[in-house]
Parts: structure tokens; sequence; C-alpha cells
């Protein structure tokens, strides 16, 4: 099916008003705290053409949309009223789309579980819900997006990625999770958190969805220099003659055995289509935590420096989060004079490495997959996990290390753990291949016919119980 049209004969098939449905189940499903706000008159382009016409969505609070308040989830911009709306916004408002609100983020989209936030912007994964205080994370920092769109609130939803933001929410709520190539979408209007790390991207329960959504979306943007065009997909591709690249470097202590298993399946599935598994040498993976962790930091302290009172927002010395706090003194640290050599050149000296490392494996290899290491967790856990940067860092281990290359990544739900819980697989291609990468995941994702009857019926229950 062509990309753009892919909402249209959605809407069509279900032929009713989706926008309606949208906002009257996130009055239903408010308790699932993905929403930081909703618009009670939503927001919509009327002289838009037609291909997303009707079709709602939701942003991540970290968009700006012009005299809407953008929040970042932080008492440091609760009254910030944004006088633009980001490209990525915008583009999907001319083809049609509709805004029905904004949803909620890890303060600053500066977190792996979705908690590092206020109570009431805690969002809860509707997977195995339950009404008590212990629910399921759903990861983060795009938290809120990955919620409205597995409960199927909104048809897809525009999160951020930093190191695995979109990715890591998609795999533990069980959705497709895109994240594309490095400039492939405008990050003009996007508060920034890492300038050379960040990408829009987008969070579907399809393949298709998310897609359609780039299709609207991509290109050259004039505000920002950063912008590039992707490379359009060849229809000769033979998907039966797939080189698939594996680095045993992401068999790492941390991975879940379910995990493990799960990138085996998918593994066997290319294999038995006739593709070529060949191993690829990553040999600098273990270092990526580190290499992320000094760069992404370092940028941190110097883009947080603008809320000062007077330029954005509130103070931010007085109304920031522990973590945000906490980056921001680490950043300084490695910017300072003594420092800067020992950990920031040599951070991006490593970034290097890394990158060649995953250039040379594309020069063999069409794509590597590789498998999704962060644990479901409920909010009970964290308090023993609490905000050790190294544990959670090594959990993003396998989706970081691509935004340091610019590479379009996708996680894709491919099964159940024996608790009930949705497991994923990331499949990442070479920069501007984003096509190339969006084609053979919806061809993987027929061989999965994974299902969402699960969820559907968790949904449909707490409706029932709601009335």
């Amino acid at each position: 099916m062509n990309a753009s049209q892919y909402f249209q004969t959605l809407r069509k098939t279900l032929n009713i008003d989706l926008v309606a449905r949208s906002l009257k189940l996130s009055e239903q499903l408010s308790h699932l705290n993905c929403f930081v706000s909703k618009f009670s008159s939503p927001i919509q382009k009327k002289t838009a053409v037609e291909n997303l016409h009707g079709i709602p969505f939701a942003a991540k609070d970290n968009f700006c949309v012009s005299n809407t308040k953008t929040t970042c989830c932080s008492d440091v911009l609760s009254d910030f009223e944004s006088p633009y709306t980001a490209t990525v916004v915008q583009r999907l408002l001319d083809a049609g789309a509709v805004l029905i609100g904004k949803t909620t983020l890890d303060e600053f989209a500066m977190g792996s579980f979705g908690v590092n936030v206020k109570n009431e912007y805690k969002a809860r994964n509707p997977w195995l819900h339950s009404l008590s205080d212990n629910w399921l994370l759903p990861g983060g920092s795009s938290s809120g997006s990955a919620v409205c769109v597995a409960a199927g609130i909104v048809p897809f939803a525009i999160g951020s990625d930093t190191g695995g933001s979109i990715r890591i929410p998609a795999a533990l709520c069980g959705v497709v999770g895109f994240k594309p190539s490095y400039g492939a979408l405008s990050r003009h209007g996007l508060i920034a958190l890492a300038n050379s790390l960040d990408c829009p991207g987008f969070l579907s329960r399809t393949v298709g969805g998310v897609a359609c959504a780039f299709h609207h979306s991509q290109g050259i943007d004039t505000k920002d220099q950063t912008s590039i065009e992707v490379e359009s997909f060849n229809d000769t591709f033979n998907f039966n003659d797939i080189k698939i690249g594996v680095s045993s470097e992401f068999h790492v202590k941390e991975i879940p055995s379910e995990a493990i298993d799960t990138w085996s399946k998918v593994l066997s599935i290319f294999e038995t289509s006739g593709s070529q598994i060949i191993p690829v040498a990553l040999d600098h993976t273990r270092y990526t935590p580190a290499c992320y962790a000094s760069l992404c930091f370092a940028d941190v302290s110097s883009n947080m420096a603008r809320y000062d009172g007077f330029h954005f927002g509130k103070n931010s010395q007085h109304h920031l989060r522990e973590q945000v706090r906490g980056r921001i003194q680490i950043g300084n640290y490695i910017l300072k004079k003594n420092n800067y050599g020992k950990y920031f050149l040599s951070a991006t000296k490593l970034r290097r490495i890394i990158c060649n490392e995953i250039s040379e494996a594309f020069g063999l290899v069409d794509f590597i997959v590789t498998p999704i290491i962060a644990k479901h967790l409920r909010l009970n856990d964290i308090e023993d996990v609490g905000y050790n940067q190294l544990l959670t860092f090594s959990n993003d281990v396998s989706t970081m290390m691509f935004n340091l290359n610019g590479s379009p990544a996708l996680v894709l739900p491919c099964g159940l753990s024996d608790e009930g819980l949705p497991l994923g697989i990331q499949i990442v291609a070479a920069p501007g291949k984003d096509w190339k990468l969006l084609a053979v995941a919806a061809w993987l994702e027929n061989k999965l016919n994974f299902s969402y009857s699960n969820i559907d019926s968790e949904i449909s229950l707490i409706l029932s119980n709601n009335k």
C-alpha cells in the first residue's frame, strides 16, 4: 500500500469519526496519564490536502505548537506558550491530520522509565494494567506517546529519540517505534536535549502507520540546516536475498533470556526466507554508554543554560528535578577547561571510531538486527533500580549507538513473554536508507503477524468498568 494512503484506508474501513473517537477515549482512559494537555477544539488546518484528512494524532510535549503551552513536563516551562509550530507538526497539519493533545514525557526528555516527572504526568503502560499504585512502566522518555498509541487512543503519535526514547517505550508498550536518519525530519520546534543526537520520530501500531506519518513530514527544511533528503525506495529490492548483520556485542549480561529468544526467532525468519546471517564486528559497543553520556550531558548543560528566568521560563535552579540537575552538573564538569580534553574530546574521538565500525558493517550487510535489552519494570521496581545511570544506559546500549551515527532504526513488536508482555526487536539500516528499512520492516511485520487482541481486550474491560 502507498504510504500516503494508509490512514485514509483505515478511516474508510472503520467508517467512523476518528477524531471524536480519540477525544472520547482520551477522557475514558485519562487514568493512563498519557496527556499533558488535550485540546477541546483539536488543532487542524481546514484548507489541508486530503491525504491525512480527519486523522487524529498526538505530539510529545517537547514539540512546539503555536499559541499552546509547551512545558516539557517541567515547572520551568509551565507558563510557556510557543509563538510558532514545529515543522514536523506543521507538515502533518498541512496534510490534514488533527492534533488532539500533547503527551507526557520525562522532564525535558531526560529519563528511560517515564517516571522522572510529577505524579500526574507518570504515564501507565496499558499492558496487564492495574489501577493499583504499582503499575507497569511504559519506558521513556516518549512515554505518553507510546501509551496513547498502545491503548488505541490515536493511530500515531510524535516522539523524540536521543538514545532510544522512542524505541524503548515502543518495545515495552508493544508498538512500532521509528527513529529516522538524523536530519530526515526537521528538528525546528523540537526543544533540544542534545543537538547532534536528537531525532523526531513516530509511534504507531503498524509499520504502515509510521511510514505514512514519515511520508508527510520528511524532507529539507530551511529552518533546520541539518535537514536532509533520504533515498527513495527501490521496488526491485529482493526480500528473499537480504544480508542481515548480527553482533555478539549485544549479548550483554543484562539482557533477559526472552529477549535472546525473540532475537533468535526473528533471525530464523530471515534465514528461512533465504537471507544471509553475517557476523559483524562492533567491538566498541561496550564503550557506547560512556561515550553517549559524555556527549549528551555536555549538550544538556549548554542547552539548559537558556532557562535563566529571563529568556525562557522560570529560573531552572529552583524548579528542576534531581535527574535533570544531575545531568547539568555532570555536563558542566565535562566542559570545564581542565576536563574538556580528557572527557569531551575523548568522547568525540570514540564516537568517530564507533561510527566507522557501523559504517564498515553496512559495507557487508543490508541491515543490523539487535535485541531490545530493556526489561519490563513496575513502579516499585524503580526503588531498587533508582536512577543509576550506568544501569539505565546499559539497558539502552543497543539503541543509543545508532543515535551516535545517525542511522534509521525501527522497533517492531514480535510476540509476548510468558507473563503476557510484549517483546520487541530492532532493525537498523545505513543512514539515508529509511525507506528500505520501512520496507523490510513491513515484510517482517507480515511474517510475525503480531496481534493486539490481548491489549484490546484489556482496554475494553477498563472501558466497561468505567461505565
